[in-house]
Order: structure tokens, then C-alpha cells, then sequence
């Protein structure tokens, strides 16, 4: 997935590179946002070992932030493992980034706010564990196997 930017110079709405979106009511550095996006797009699989991403110049200028914003989003994907720099070639998606750690810490980012948000409205965690489980279900649903005994694919 080639990250290709596109900016409404005149939209108060997020800013839109491809699949990133750029919210300046986030609450959230936009350094971080992007750093947020790039990992998910690496967890899912939609940006693949050896692409290449945006410069640090064109990705500042479509996205109208400053250049160092890019810049340090990027620092940190290095420091990450999940991109890699080649001077004077640009920033790709770094060998092997789509691991099992990178996963489990963008999912987990993923689940964080919506298990904080049923605990500020009163659930329990007893209430938050059948929730999960219902999702579970819904999910990952049961199959049966030959002799008509059902399995919940775990491994999926």
C-alpha cells in the first residue's frame, strides 16, 4: 500500500495520507498519530517488508506540519524496529516489522480505551470479561468437527 497524500487545503475535518488520518482534536501529538497509524498499517499487513514511505519533505508538506514532526515520527519508528532508513534512498518498511510483539501492541491499544471506557461507566470486571467473551464469539465462532463436537478456533 503506497502511502499517497492528498490534502484539502480548505477542510477543517482530518487530514487524510491514504489510510492515515491526521485529527488535530485527538488530543494526541501529531508525531504520535502518525507513528500510531504507520505501526497498525504494518500490524495488518497493508503496508508490506521493503515499501517504501513518503520523505520526511513530502509527507510534512501534504500533511502541512512542520518537516521535524515527520521526522520524529519516523526517529521513533526506527528506534521501533518497524521502518529502516537508507541514506539517500528513503524510509521503508523494515524486515520482519509485522511480528507478533507489534501485533499484540497495537491490538492492545486497540482494546485499552474501549475496557477504560466500560470501567468509567461502572462495569465491573466480571461485566467487561462475558462483554469480551460475547465478542469473542461473535468473532471467533464456534465450528464442529466430523464427530458434531464444537471448537472454538483459539488460534485464528
Amino acid at each position: 500500500m503506497q502511502l499517497s497524500a492528498r490534502r484539502k487545503r480548505t477542510d477543517p475535518a482530518p487530514r487524510t495520507i491514504s489510510c492515515i488520518v491526521i485529527d488535530p482534536n485527538d488530543g494526541t501529538a501529531v508525531s504520535t498519530q502518525i507513528q500510531r497509524h504507520v505501526r497498525y498499517l504494518v500490524a495488518i499487513g497493508a503496508m508490506r517488508s521493503g515499501e517504501r514511505l513518503p520523505t520526511i519533505e513530502a509527507l510534512a508538506e501534504d500533511l502541512g506540519v512542520n518537516a521535524n514532526t515527520i521526522s520524529s515520527a519516523y526517529d521513533a519508528l526506527k528506534d521501533g524496529g518497524v521502518i529502516k532508513a537508507v541514506i539517500g534512498h528513503g524510509s521503508y518498511v523494515a524486515e520482519g516489522a509485522r511480528s507478533e510483539q507489534l501485533i499484540r501492541e497495537v491490538a492492545n491499544a486497540g482494546l485499552s480505551p474501549a475496557v477504560g471506557s466500560a470501567k468509567a461507566l461502572g462495569c465491573k470486571r466480571r461485566d467487561i470479561e462475558a462483554i469480551v467473551a460475547e465478542l469473542l464469539d461473535k468473532w471467533f465462532p464456534q465450528r464442529r468437527d466430523r464427530n458434531g463436537k464444537s471448537h472454538n478456533d483459539k488460534e485464528q
